[in-house]
């Protein structure tokens, strides 16, 4: 009895004692299994930290690809531009005369029709094919103009019974006599929606600066000759569509607006004190991004940082979309010939008209633009009326289909607006269609 109790005690305290035990031989697996473990964790971690490596070498790899493949862009864009000798069609002089002399209008027009994708010597067998069917050898250019007459019908500045002289007036000659034109009229500091038409103006404007009437004529008669021969030419074309009728005259003082107001902020962005390097991130519209990295400038120069370039265009123009954006940066940099990882502009000359009145590729690109922007604007206005019968359309209506366009306009904006569209009203709160 007393064994009994003692094998149970002892057999009591082998459980308690060995109880969490297990077998050798399965100990021996397990530990074999975790050495298995172990071995694989080491390996997955060597894999992990090459392709940590690897992954930082293929992103320093791509940001170089990067950069080389925007400096490529810039220097194609370059390349294509100034790389092969081409000549400047516009300014190619035969004989003293410009090749465009020797060509109307239509012929003009058919050459650059015909010119479309093909090479330069092919444009240069059109031109000369168009030149040698148009010149008359036994006749030259004609020596004088035959006066219009003194009748109603006959603009003032082109009243005169007689022979006038042919000065073969060159374009820049036409451009900058039109540059003097334009100073003298704006120094008038006219109304937008009260303009003195500029047919009226030009026959002041000769008669104040030529008092001699022969001379008078002379300049008269040759100006319109030259637009006339020079419609192509952007200053002259712009003056002689404006002087038909043909465009409205605030295109002309708009362009120059937008100049004088971006001229003026990148001076006023020059001024300021620029903070330290760092990527800064514009949004744009339709949810793109577009970055740049700021830099330390010099305060007062004629210089800003990309970042500041880009932020007074899109403070100017907050619409504005983000491959617009990048095609005004790309081209003001291959306007001044910046390297594509160049982080200052000097603004200056990409906001100076020259003498004749003639702007950069930046300016027109932004030219181009904003007229594209207006058209879609006036097209929105339009599809907003569309609901509306022509005969109709008041300025209620009117003042509707803007705020439905622009709700953020304000009421002064939308008054504006409604003068220069030559109501000779403004809106009122509580003004109806009825008692409008």
């Amino acid at each position: 009895m007393r064994d009994l109790e003692k094998c149970s005690r002892q057999l009591s305290i082998l459980q308690t004692d060995y109880n969490q035990v297990i077998p050798l031989r399965e100990f021996q697996e397990l530990e074999a299994s975790h050495l298995l473990v172990v071995q694989e964790k080491a390996r997955l971690r060597r894999d992990l930290d090459l392709a940590k490596t690897e992954l930082a070498t293929a992103l320093q790899e791509c940001e170089v690809l990067k950069r080389e493949n925007a400096t490529l862009s810039v220097a194609n864009r370059s390349l294509s531009r100034y790389g092969t000798p081409r000549p400047d069609w516009e300014k190619s002089h035969h004989s003293s005369l410009s090749c465009m002399e020797c060509l109307e209008s239509s012929q003009v027009e058919e050459w650059k029709k015909q010119g479309q994708k093909r090479s330069s010597r092919e444009k240069l067998l059109i031109l000369l094919r168009l030149v040698c069917s148009t010149r008359k050898p036994e006749i030259g250019p004609p020596q004088f103009f035959q006066g219009k007459g003194t009748g109603p019908g006959v603009p003032r500045y082109l009243r005169f019974e007689g022979l006038v002289r042919n000065r073969h007036l060159a374009p820049r000659d036409a451009c900058l006599l039109i540059q003097d034109i334009w100073k003298g009229k704006c120094e008038l500091k006219e109304s937008p929606y009260k303009r003195i038409p500029l047919e009226t103006y030009l026959g002041s404007y000769f008669e104040e600066r030529y008092p001699k009437k022969f001379i008078r004529m002379e300049w008269s008669y040759n100006l319109i000759d030259a637009c006339q021969r020079f419609p192509h030419d952007d200053v002259i074309g712009l003056f002689w569509g404006i002087l038909c009728g043909k465009y409205d005259e605030e295109i002309y003082h708009s362009q120059r607006k937008i100049v004088q107001r971006l001229k003026k902020s990148l001076k006023e962005a020059a001024k300021q004190v620029r903070v330290p390097p760092r990527l800064i991130t514009f949004p744009c519209s339709g949810g793109e991004k577009l970055e740049a990295t700021e830099c330390t400038l010099q305060t007062g120069g004629e210089e800003v940082s990309i970042q500041a370039f880009i932020q007074v265009l899109r403070d100017e123009y907050p619409a504005i979309s983000l491959k617009d954006l990048r095609e005004l940066l790309d081209e003001a940099k291959c306007e001044l010939k910046l390297h594509s990882t160049a982080k200052t502009i000097p603004f200056l000359p990409l906001v100076t008209l020259t003498d004749e009145g003639k702007a950069g590729g930046f300016l027109a690109l932004l030219w181009k633009h904003r007229a594209k922007a207006q058209e879609e604007y006036v097209q929105d206005i339009g599809k907003a009326l569309s609901k509306h019968k022509e005969s109709s359309i008041g300025p209620y209506e009117l003042s509707r289909a803007l705020a439905t366009v622009d709700p953020q306009i304000a009421d002064q904006s939308a008054n504006t607006t409604l003068k220069l569209l030559k109501f000779d009203f403004l809106l009122t709160v509580g003004v109806t269609p009825s008692n409008a």
